[in-house]
């Protein structure tokens, strides 16, 4: 969940700029290092507020910047905010609370990867 409270949104989350934020999330992943020994799953910052709303806008600025870091070797980006959105871009009932296994297999759709 790297990055998500510094796009701002809430009282206690930070105010910085989605460069800055795609600075800090590059210097985390260069921080795990690429040894040939490591491989790391990068996942886009999940979807915050509204369809519109800034916050969003932030995310996506974000994601765009940060899913340049896989380099398919050692760091893969993977984007599974939208199994969280319904159609118009809002979130679906319960979507990060699943009450089921049932709603994981739809949400998360890293297999391919692992």
């Amino acid at each position: 969940m790297i990055g998500t409270n510094n796009t701002g949104g809430t009282n206690n989350a930070g105010t910085s700029t989605a460069a800055e934020i795609a600075e800090g999330v590059g210097a985390v992943v260069w921080s795990c290092g690429t040894t040939s020994q490591r491989e790391i799953l990068l996942l886009a910052i999940f979807p915050r507020g509204i369809p519109g709303d800034s916050v969003r806008d932030k995310i996506a600025e974000v994601n765009s910047i940060i899913a340049r870091l896989d380099d398919q070797r050692h760091v893969f980006y993977l984007d599974i905010g939208a199994k969280f959105l319904d159609e118009r871009g809002y979130f679906l009932k319960d979507a990060f609370r699943p009450t089921t296994c049932t709603h994981w297999p739809k949400a998360t759709t890293f297999g391919a990867l692992l």
